[in-house]
Protein backbone atom coordinates (compact mmCIF):
# COMPACT_ATOMS: atom_id res chain seq x y z
CA UNK A 1 0.00 0.00 0.00
CA UNK A 2 3.04 2.44 0.61
CA UNK A 3 5.62 0.78 -1.67
CA UNK A 4 4.72 4.00 -4.11
CA UNK A 5 4.86 6.98 -1.76
CA UNK A 6 8.99 7.56 -1.94
CA UNK A 7 7.87 8.13 -5.68
CA UNK A 8 4.98 10.06 -5.30
CA UNK A 9 6.81 12.66 -3.15
CA UNK A 10 9.54 12.80 -5.24
CA UNK A 11 7.12 13.54 -8.43
CA UNK A 12 5.35 16.09 -5.82
CA UNK A 13 9.34 17.87 -5.23
CA UNK A 14 10.05 17.94 -8.76
CA UNK A 15 6.94 19.52 -10.16
CA UNK A 16 6.76 21.80 -7.27
CA UNK A 17 10.61 22.77 -8.34
CA UNK A 18 9.51 22.93 -12.26
CA UNK A 19 6.16 24.44 -11.86
CA UNK A 20 4.81 25.54 -8.69
CA UNK A 21 1.51 26.75 -10.39
CA UNK A 22 0.85 23.59 -12.35
CA UNK A 23 1.23 21.39 -8.83
CA UNK A 24 -1.27 23.67 -7.22
CA UNK A 25 -3.60 23.05 -10.20
CA UNK A 26 -2.99 19.14 -9.47
CA UNK A 27 -3.16 19.31 -6.11
CA UNK A 28 -7.05 20.96 -6.55
CA UNK A 29 -7.97 18.69 -9.54
CA UNK A 30 -7.50 16.11 -6.71
CA UNK A 31 -9.12 17.51 -4.07
CA UNK A 32 -12.39 18.25 -6.31
CA UNK A 33 -12.36 14.56 -6.97
CA UNK A 34 -12.11 13.41 -3.76
CA UNK A 35 -14.82 15.44 -2.38
CA UNK A 36 -16.73 16.28 -4.84
CA UNK A 37 -16.92 13.25 -7.49
CA UNK A 38 -17.11 9.49 -7.03
CA UNK A 39 -13.71 9.24 -4.89
CA UNK A 40 -11.31 6.91 -6.12
CA UNK A 41 -9.57 6.50 -2.68
CA UNK A 42 -11.80 4.43 -0.32
CA UNK A 43 -12.89 6.19 3.57
CA UNK A 44 -10.02 7.53 5.67
CA UNK A 45 -11.82 5.73 8.33
CA UNK A 46 -13.81 2.45 8.58
CA UNK A 47 -15.72 1.11 11.49
CA UNK A 48 -16.48 -2.67 11.69
CA UNK A 49 -19.09 -3.96 13.69
CA UNK A 50 -17.25 -7.55 14.47
CA UNK A 51 -20.07 -8.94 16.78
CA UNK A 52 -23.22 -8.39 18.22
CA UNK A 53 -22.80 -10.33 21.33
CA UNK A 54 -22.12 -8.72 24.56
CA UNK A 55 -21.46 -9.70 28.35
CA UNK A 56 -23.10 -6.54 29.88
CA UNK A 57 -26.24 -5.33 29.80
CA UNK A 58 -26.34 -1.84 30.60
CA UNK A 59 -29.33 -0.14 31.74
CA UNK A 60 -28.94 2.80 29.08
CA UNK A 61 -28.20 0.84 25.87
CA UNK A 62 -30.06 0.60 22.86
CA UNK A 63 -29.21 -3.17 21.78
CA UNK A 64 -28.92 -4.61 25.37
CA UNK A 65 -30.19 -3.09 27.87
CA UNK A 66 -32.58 -5.60 30.58
CA UNK A 67 -35.40 -3.51 29.75
CA UNK A 68 -35.35 -4.57 26.06
CA UNK A 69 -38.42 -6.85 25.11
CA UNK A 70 -36.30 -7.98 22.00
CA UNK A 71 -32.13 -7.43 22.84
CA UNK A 72 -29.72 -7.72 19.82
CA UNK A 73 -29.21 -11.22 19.06
CA UNK A 74 -25.37 -12.24 19.44
CA UNK A 75 -23.61 -12.84 15.99
CA UNK A 76 -20.08 -12.35 14.43
CA UNK A 77 -18.19 -11.28 11.31
CA UNK A 78 -16.34 -14.74 9.99
CA UNK A 79 -13.31 -13.63 9.79
CA UNK A 80 -12.80 -14.04 6.09
CA UNK A 81 -14.78 -11.43 5.79
CA UNK A 82 -13.71 -8.95 7.53
CA UNK A 83 -9.66 -10.02 6.33
CA UNK A 84 -10.73 -9.41 2.53
CA UNK A 85 -12.98 -6.16 3.68
CA UNK A 86 -9.57 -4.88 5.94
CA UNK A 87 -7.28 -6.16 2.52
CA UNK A 88 -10.03 -4.00 0.20
CA UNK A 89 -10.00 -0.67 2.12
CA UNK A 90 -6.45 -0.79 2.38
CA UNK A 91 -5.99 -0.99 -1.30
CA UNK A 92 -8.24 1.47 -1.08
CA UNK A 93 -6.05 4.33 1.15
CA UNK A 94 -8.24 3.27 4.46
CA UNK A 95 -5.82 4.53 6.96
CA UNK A 96 -7.96 3.75 10.10
CA UNK A 97 -9.98 1.07 11.12
CA UNK A 98 -12.60 1.57 14.52
CA UNK A 99 -13.84 -2.22 15.78
CA UNK A 100 -16.86 -1.08 18.14
CA UNK A 101 -20.80 -1.24 17.30
CA UNK A 102 -23.94 -3.14 19.22
CA UNK A 103 -21.56 -5.53 20.84
CA UNK A 104 -18.33 -5.63 22.39
CA UNK A 105 -15.30 -6.61 19.89
CA UNK A 106 -13.32 -8.21 22.41
CA UNK A 107 -15.85 -11.25 22.12
CA UNK A 108 -14.92 -11.96 18.85
CA UNK A 109 -12.40 -15.39 18.51
CA UNK A 110 -10.49 -13.50 15.86
CA UNK A 111 -10.30 -9.95 17.46
CA UNK A 112 -6.32 -10.15 17.97
CA UNK A 113 -5.72 -11.17 14.51
CA UNK A 114 -8.09 -8.70 13.08
CA UNK A 115 -5.70 -5.92 14.99
CA UNK A 116 -2.53 -7.37 14.11
CA UNK A 117 -4.03 -7.78 10.14
CA UNK A 118 -5.06 -3.86 10.12
CA UNK A 119 -1.36 -2.85 11.50
CA UNK A 120 0.09 -5.10 9.03
CA UNK A 121 -1.71 -3.59 6.65
CA UNK A 122 -0.55 0.13 7.72
CA UNK A 123 -3.45 0.97 9.20
CA UNK A 124 -4.74 2.66 12.69
CA UNK A 125 -6.71 0.64 14.78
CA UNK A 126 -9.22 1.51 17.13
CA UNK A 127 -11.36 -0.77 19.68
CA UNK A 128 -14.47 0.54 21.82
CA UNK A 129 -14.78 -1.61 24.65
CA UNK A 130 -16.60 -2.44 27.79
CA UNK A 131 -13.64 -4.04 29.50
CA UNK A 132 -15.29 -6.97 30.44
CA UNK A 133 -12.95 -9.07 28.67
CA UNK A 134 -9.61 -6.65 29.28
CA UNK A 135 -7.41 -8.83 31.62
CA UNK A 136 -3.97 -8.36 31.81
CA UNK A 137 -3.38 -11.08 29.09
CA UNK A 138 -5.94 -9.61 26.64
CA UNK A 139 -4.31 -6.17 27.69
CA UNK A 140 -1.03 -7.79 26.58
CA UNK A 141 -2.18 -9.74 23.34
CA UNK A 142 -3.47 -6.27 22.24
CA UNK A 143 -0.36 -4.40 22.83
CA UNK A 144 1.82 -6.80 20.62
CA UNK A 145 -1.00 -7.12 18.09
CA UNK A 146 -0.25 -3.22 17.36
CA UNK A 147 -3.80 -1.50 18.61
CA UNK A 148 -3.18 2.15 17.87
CA UNK A 149 -6.18 3.70 20.50
CA UNK A 150 -7.98 1.61 23.25
CA UNK A 151 -11.28 2.90 24.49
CA UNK A 152 -13.09 1.83 27.42
CA UNK A 153 -16.57 2.42 28.57
CA UNK A 154 -16.67 2.91 32.13
CA UNK A 155 -20.53 4.02 33.03
CA UNK A 156 -19.72 5.12 37.25
CA UNK A 157 -17.93 6.72 39.51
CA UNK A 158 -18.17 4.01 42.31
CA UNK A 159 -18.29 0.12 42.04
CA UNK A 160 -21.62 -0.07 43.56
CA UNK A 161 -23.09 2.05 40.86
CA UNK A 162 -21.03 -0.03 37.94
CA UNK A 163 -22.87 -3.04 39.16
CA UNK A 164 -26.53 -0.95 38.61
CA UNK A 165 -25.29 0.40 34.88
CA UNK A 166 -23.21 -2.44 33.11
CA UNK A 167 -25.11 -5.13 35.37
CA UNK A 168 -21.84 -6.31 35.52
CA UNK A 169 -19.96 -7.62 38.82
CA UNK A 170 -18.91 -4.60 41.30
CA UNK A 171 -15.28 -5.50 41.01
CA UNK A 172 -14.79 -5.47 37.66
CA UNK A 173 -14.59 -1.17 37.69
CA UNK A 174 -11.43 -1.44 39.71
CA UNK A 175 -10.13 -4.58 37.45
CA UNK A 176 -11.01 -3.17 34.57
CA UNK A 177 -9.03 0.64 35.38
CA UNK A 178 -5.87 -2.13 36.91
CA UNK A 179 -5.77 -3.23 33.18
CA UNK A 180 -5.71 0.15 31.72
CA UNK A 181 -2.86 1.13 34.08
CA UNK A 182 -0.91 -1.87 33.16
CA UNK A 183 -1.27 -0.55 29.84
CA UNK A 184 -0.21 2.34 29.71
CA UNK A 185 2.78 1.56 31.81
CA UNK A 186 3.70 -1.28 29.93
CA UNK A 187 7.12 -0.47 27.95
CA UNK A 188 7.34 -0.54 24.33
CA UNK A 189 4.32 0.08 21.72
CA UNK A 190 0.75 0.62 23.75
CA UNK A 191 -2.35 1.78 22.65
CA UNK A 192 -3.66 5.45 23.84
CA UNK A 193 -6.30 5.06 26.09
CA UNK A 194 -9.61 6.50 26.43
CA UNK A 195 -12.22 6.45 28.76
CA UNK A 196 -16.34 7.28 28.35
CA UNK A 197 -18.98 7.82 30.51
CA UNK A 198 -22.65 7.90 29.51
CA UNK A 199 -24.58 10.42 32.11
CA UNK A 200 -27.67 9.35 33.69
CA UNK A 201 -29.54 9.48 36.83
CA UNK A 202 -27.90 6.78 38.26
CA UNK A 203 -24.27 7.94 37.79
CA UNK A 204 -24.08 11.86 36.41
CA UNK A 205 -23.38 12.62 40.08
CA UNK A 206 -20.01 10.54 39.64
CA UNK A 207 -18.47 12.31 37.28
CA UNK A 208 -15.19 13.77 38.83
CA UNK A 209 -14.70 10.41 40.19
CA UNK A 210 -14.60 8.89 36.81
CA UNK A 211 -12.25 11.43 35.52
CA UNK A 212 -10.24 10.50 38.58
CA UNK A 213 -9.97 7.62 38.18
CA UNK A 214 -9.59 7.45 34.91
CA UNK A 215 -6.44 9.70 34.49
CA UNK A 216 -4.93 7.87 37.07
CA UNK A 217 -5.48 4.76 35.31
CA UNK A 218 -3.77 6.03 32.00
CA UNK A 219 -6.37 7.79 29.85
CA UNK A 220 -5.30 10.98 28.16
CA UNK A 221 -8.77 11.46 26.66
CA UNK A 222 -12.19 11.43 28.76
CA UNK A 223 -15.30 11.29 26.26
CA UNK A 224 -18.94 12.95 28.41
CA UNK A 225 -22.12 12.04 27.05
CA UNK A 226 -25.35 12.27 27.32
CA UNK A 227 -28.36 10.05 27.01
CA UNK A 228 -29.98 9.83 24.00
CA UNK A 229 -33.28 8.32 23.10
CA UNK A 230 -34.00 4.48 23.66
CA UNK A 231 -36.49 2.03 22.37
CA UNK A 232 -37.80 1.74 25.66
CA UNK A 233 -39.22 3.37 29.06
CA UNK A 234 -36.34 5.49 30.03
CA UNK A 235 -37.64 8.52 31.17
CA UNK A 236 -36.24 7.81 34.87
CA UNK A 237 -32.87 7.75 33.56
CA UNK A 238 -33.26 10.97 31.68
CA UNK A 239 -31.35 13.99 33.68
CA UNK A 240 -33.58 17.18 34.65
CA UNK A 241 -32.60 20.47 34.87
CA UNK A 242 -31.16 20.43 38.14
CA UNK A 243 -28.98 17.49 37.08
CA UNK A 244 -27.43 19.17 33.77
CA UNK A 245 -26.83 22.03 36.62
CA UNK A 246 -24.50 19.89 38.85
CA UNK A 247 -22.86 18.63 35.48
CA UNK A 248 -22.24 21.54 33.81
CA UNK A 249 -20.21 22.47 37.09
CA UNK A 250 -18.82 19.36 37.26
CA UNK A 251 -17.42 19.34 33.80
CA UNK A 252 -15.68 22.57 34.81
CA UNK A 253 -13.57 20.60 37.41
CA UNK A 254 -13.04 17.46 35.06
CA UNK A 255 -11.70 19.82 32.62
CA UNK A 256 -8.91 21.34 34.99
CA UNK A 257 -8.14 17.80 36.41
CA UNK A 258 -7.42 16.53 33.06
CA UNK A 259 -5.14 19.53 31.77
CA UNK A 260 -3.61 19.04 35.29
CA UNK A 261 -2.57 15.23 33.58
CA UNK A 262 -1.89 16.72 30.04
CA UNK A 263 -5.10 14.95 28.72
CA UNK A 264 -8.13 16.44 27.28
CA UNK A 265 -11.97 16.44 27.80
CA UNK A 266 -14.73 15.88 24.64
CA UNK A 267 -18.43 16.13 25.32
CA UNK A 268 -21.39 14.85 23.17
CA UNK A 269 -25.41 15.37 23.89
CA UNK A 270 -24.67 17.78 26.79
CA UNK A 271 -27.14 20.57 26.57
CA UNK A 272 -26.18 24.42 26.82
CA UNK A 273 -27.16 26.19 29.52
CA UNK A 274 -30.14 27.55 29.88
CA UNK A 275 -30.43 30.98 28.59
CA UNK A 276 -27.05 30.22 26.74
CA UNK A 277 -27.49 30.56 22.29
CA UNK A 278 -27.41 27.07 21.48
CA UNK A 279 -25.52 28.48 18.08
CA UNK A 280 -27.89 27.34 14.62
CA UNK A 281 -26.99 23.47 13.33
CA UNK A 282 -24.44 23.46 11.61
CA UNK A 283 -25.43 21.66 8.56
CA UNK A 284 -27.76 24.56 7.93
CA UNK A 285 -25.01 26.18 6.18
CA UNK A 286 -22.86 23.54 5.48
CA UNK A 287 -22.92 20.30 3.48
CA UNK A 288 -21.60 16.87 4.96
CA UNK A 289 -18.80 15.24 3.91
CA UNK A 290 -18.91 11.73 6.03
CA UNK A 291 -19.95 9.72 2.82
CA UNK A 292 -16.30 10.78 1.66
CA UNK A 293 -14.19 10.28 4.81
CA UNK A 294 -16.22 7.65 6.50
CA UNK A 295 -17.85 4.01 6.36
CA UNK A 296 -19.78 1.75 8.79
CA UNK A 297 -20.15 -1.89 8.04
CA UNK A 298 -22.37 -3.99 10.40
CA UNK A 299 -22.17 -7.71 11.11
CA UNK A 300 -24.27 -8.37 8.17
CA UNK A 301 -22.43 -7.17 5.94
CA UNK A 302 -24.16 -4.07 5.16
CA UNK A 303 -22.35 -0.80 4.27
CA UNK A 304 -23.56 2.59 5.76
CA UNK A 305 -22.85 5.52 4.90
CA UNK A 306 -22.41 6.57 8.61
CA UNK A 307 -23.30 5.48 12.24
CA UNK A 308 -26.40 7.30 12.29
CA UNK A 309 -28.27 6.32 9.44
CA UNK A 310 -30.18 2.96 9.45
CA UNK A 311 -30.20 1.82 5.61
CA UNK A 312 -27.68 0.13 4.28
CA UNK A 313 -26.13 1.09 0.97
CA UNK A 314 -24.62 -2.11 0.04
CA UNK A 315 -23.93 -5.49 1.14
CA UNK A 316 -20.79 -7.72 0.96
CA UNK A 317 -23.08 -10.84 0.79
CA UNK A 318 -23.47 -8.87 -2.79
CA UNK A 319 -20.22 -6.93 -3.67
CA UNK A 320 -16.94 -6.21 -2.78
CA UNK A 321 -16.32 -3.10 -0.43
CA UNK A 322 -14.89 -1.53 -3.21
CA UNK A 323 -17.96 -2.11 -5.68
CA UNK A 324 -20.51 -0.90 -2.46
CA UNK A 325 -17.88 2.50 -2.18
CA UNK A 326 -18.11 3.31 -5.77
CA UNK A 327 -21.76 2.14 -5.75
CA UNK A 328 -24.79 4.46 -7.51
CA UNK A 329 -26.41 4.33 -4.26
CA UNK A 330 -23.37 5.64 -2.03
CA UNK A 331 -23.05 8.14 -4.86
CA UNK A 332 -26.47 9.53 -4.45
CA UNK A 333 -25.82 9.80 -0.47
CA UNK A 334 -22.81 11.78 -0.60
CA UNK A 335 -25.03 14.14 -2.91
CA UNK A 336 -27.92 14.18 -0.46
CA UNK A 337 -25.30 14.50 2.06
CA UNK A 338 -23.68 17.40 0.46
CA UNK A 339 -26.87 19.21 -0.21
CA UNK A 340 -28.63 19.26 3.37
CA UNK A 341 -28.15 22.99 3.21
CA UNK A 342 -30.04 23.92 -0.07
CA UNK A 343 -32.27 21.04 0.20
CA UNK A 344 -33.34 21.80 3.58
CA UNK A 345 -33.58 17.69 4.02
CA UNK A 346 -31.20 15.37 5.56
CA UNK A 347 -30.59 11.40 4.23
CA UNK A 348 -33.39 9.45 4.61
CA UNK A 349 -33.32 7.50 7.60
CA UNK A 350 -30.60 9.17 8.81
CA UNK A 351 -30.36 11.19 12.48
CA UNK A 352 -28.29 14.43 11.46
CA UNK A 353 -29.55 16.19 13.70
CA UNK A 354 -28.24 14.70 16.69
CA UNK A 355 -24.61 14.22 15.12
CA UNK A 356 -22.01 13.84 17.84
CA UNK A 357 -19.60 15.32 15.74
CA UNK A 358 -20.92 18.74 14.48
CA UNK A 359 -20.66 21.61 17.91
CA UNK A 360 -16.96 22.77 18.54
CA UNK A 361 -14.94 19.96 16.10
CA UNK A 362 -15.67 21.50 13.09
CA UNK A 363 -15.15 24.51 11.41
CA UNK A 364 -15.70 26.17 7.67
CA UNK A 365 -13.77 28.71 6.28
CA UNK A 366 -14.90 30.78 3.48
CA UNK A 367 -12.29 32.29 1.51
CA UNK A 368 -12.43 34.50 -2.10
CA UNK A 369 -9.48 33.46 -4.91
CA UNK A 370 -8.28 34.82 -8.17
CA UNK A 371 -6.84 32.17 -10.19
CA UNK A 372 -4.16 33.63 -12.07
CA UNK A 373 -2.90 31.64 -15.94
CA UNK A 374 0.35 33.16 -16.97
CA UNK A 375 0.13 36.02 -14.49
CA UNK A 376 -3.35 37.25 -15.46
CA UNK A 377 -6.61 36.80 -13.91
CA UNK A 378 -8.43 33.60 -15.70
CA UNK A 379 -11.23 33.59 -13.39
CA UNK A 380 -12.46 34.66 -9.63
CA UNK A 381 -14.82 32.57 -7.17
CA UNK A 382 -14.84 31.21 -3.31
CA UNK A 383 -13.35 28.20 -2.14
CA UNK A 384 -15.21 26.35 1.24
CA UNK A 385 -12.81 24.56 3.43
CA UNK A 386 -14.90 22.41 5.86
CA UNK A 387 -12.76 21.86 8.68
CA UNK A 388 -12.85 18.72 11.37
CA UNK A 389 -10.55 18.52 14.26
CA UNK A 390 -9.30 15.20 14.83
CA UNK A 391 -6.86 14.32 17.54
CA UNK A 392 -6.08 18.00 18.49
CA UNK A 393 -5.57 19.32 14.91
CA UNK A 394 -7.51 20.78 11.87
CA UNK A 395 -7.83 18.75 9.21
CA UNK A 396 -10.05 19.62 5.83
CA UNK A 397 -12.62 17.03 5.60
CA UNK A 398 -14.14 18.37 2.92
CA UNK A 399 -13.73 21.14 0.04
CA UNK A 400 -15.68 22.80 -2.31
CA UNK A 401 -15.71 26.28 -5.33
CA UNK A 402 -17.70 27.94 -7.26
CA UNK A 403 -16.37 29.57 -10.45
CA UNK A 404 -17.09 33.16 -12.31
CA UNK A 405 -15.51 35.66 -14.66
CA UNK A 406 -13.60 38.22 -12.54
CA UNK A 407 -15.08 41.81 -12.55
CA UNK A 408 -13.96 44.45 -14.64
CA UNK A 409 -11.40 47.02 -12.57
Amino acid sequence: MTGNAPLKRLGRDVLRAVSPRLLDRVQVARARRRYLGDPRQGPRRLLVEPTTACNHRCVMCMDHSPRLERPTPPRSMPFERIERLLRDAAAMGTTEVWLAGRGEPLLHPDVVQIIALAHALGMRSQVTTNGGRLTPEMADLLCEAGLDMLSVSINAGRPETYARVHRAPAGDRARVLEAMERISRRPGPRPDLMASIVLSALNHAELLEFGRDALAAGARTLVVGGMRGVPFDGRDLFLKDADWARVREDLAGLRDLAAAAGARVLVDNIPPEPGTAAGQWPYASMGCFVGHMFAVVDVEGGVRGCCSCVDALGSLEEASFAQVWRSEAYRRFRIACREIPSAGLTPAHCGCRECGNIDDNIAVVWAPYVFLLDGKPHHCGTDVFNLARVDGRWLISGIADNSRACPAK
